[in-house]
């Protein structure tokens, strides 16, 4: 399994967290393009019902959308497939 680093997100992230809240890129990257995707049904938000992986980051993503590249474990589909513990 390929697990890619969030690299080109994290710059695109951090580009709109000058001119927007970090709620509101964290929004975009996700309930946003699952919309955009047509896949809101299925991926977005973490809600009921809905795919998910867990991503646990070192430090706030809410006060610093640049930390969004602190990735330190990942868990796809139960797997952990990211553990930078």
């Amino acid at each position: 399994m390929v697990v890619l680093r969030p690299t080109p997100l994290l710059k695109e992230a951090t580009l709109h967290g000058r001119v927007l809240s970090s709620t509101e890129v964290l929004t975009a990257i996700t309930r946003n393009a699952a919309k955009y995707l047509g896949l809101s049904h299925e991926i977005g938000p973490l809600e009921p019902g809905k795919l998910a992986d867990i991503v646990i980051l070192d430090g706030d993503l809410i006060a610093d959308i640049s930390n969004l590249g602190n990735v330190q474990l990942v868990v796809r589909a139960g797997r952990i497939v990211v553990d930078d513990r």
